[in-house]
């Protein structure tokens, strides 16, 4: 692929900060086109398209000459469930495992330490908290992001073990278990992180059975994809504090 026979159609605003980042760089001979709204002219003209990938799965079947998608997410679930296949697909990888290690961690403490009842208190009360040491996290997904948030934990003294499909412990979680060990898995965890794709072998991984298993104090923080969480039977869980706290950042359907 020659660089000076492409034009790179860019799904963002003109001046956003993506189109910011991207002409602080040189690209010889590549043009690039910024647009929230691209019009067909450009989707015609256009070979390689970046953005985000529920914006990008809208635009792709508008461009006849497209070789190349790049997303800007970590997921392309969008780009996988549209039709045309004619093009490179490639996702941001490597960029968001810092991000998320600080996400997770920060609500851990956040939630262990009370600060919510801290900050509305209207006079000093002894700090009720636990220690984030010697508790076990279970981390479902043992990918590259998955295993820095692993890393981070286990900074702080935290056990950290992981589910996958296959069960293959992966550096640096203690071990792992398969998707069929997920009772044993989450019989044993005081904090359980969700990094999964939004795949059918995903849905609603989280369910009545799996919230069972959970200690009646334990912490659910889902930062992954919304569809691996049985919402109604996480709402009836939470009732009966099991878990005690859910923070989702995601849900199965989204604005």
């Amino acid at each position: 692929m020659q660089s000076d026979q492409h034009t790179a159609l860019v799904i963002a605003h003109p001046a956003g900060p993506l189109a910011e980042l991207l002409l602080q760089e040189q690209f010889p001979g590549l043009q690039l086109i910024f647009n929230e709204q691209p019009t067909d002219a450009e989707c015609e003209r256009a070979t390689i398209l970046l953005g985000a990938p529920d914006q990008l799965a809208k635009t792709v079947a508008r461009m006849p000459q497209l070789v190349w998608v790049q997303s800007t997410w970590a997921g392309v679930e969008p780009l996988i469930a549209q039709p045309k296949r004619d093009f490179i697909l490639t996702a941001l990888k490597g960029v968001f495992g810092a991000a998320m290690s600080e996400y997770v961690l920060g609500w851990l403490i956040f939630l262990e330490r009370n600060l919510m009842r801290q900050w509305h208190a209207s006079q000093w009360q002894e700090p009720q908290m636990r220690a984030l040491q010697g508790r076990k996290l279970g981390i479902l997904g043992t990918g590259t992001i998955a295993q820095e948030v692993a890393r981070t934990a286990q900074t702080l003294g935290i056990d950290v073990i992981g589910l996958n499909r296959d069960g293959r412990t992966a550096a640096p979680f203690t071990r792992c278990y398969s998707v069929e060990q997920k009772s044993i898995f989450a019989d044993q965890l005081d904090y359980v992180v969700a990094l999964l794709p939004d795949t059918p072998s995903t849905l609603d991984l989280i369910d009545t059975a799996f919230l069972r298993k959970l200690a009646g104090d334990s912490i659910l923080i889902n930062a992954g994809r919304g569809n691996c969480v049985d919402e109604g039977a996480l709402l009836t869980a939470l009732a009966s504090d099991r878990p005690r706290h859910a923070v989702l950042d995601v849900f199965k359907q989204e604005p």
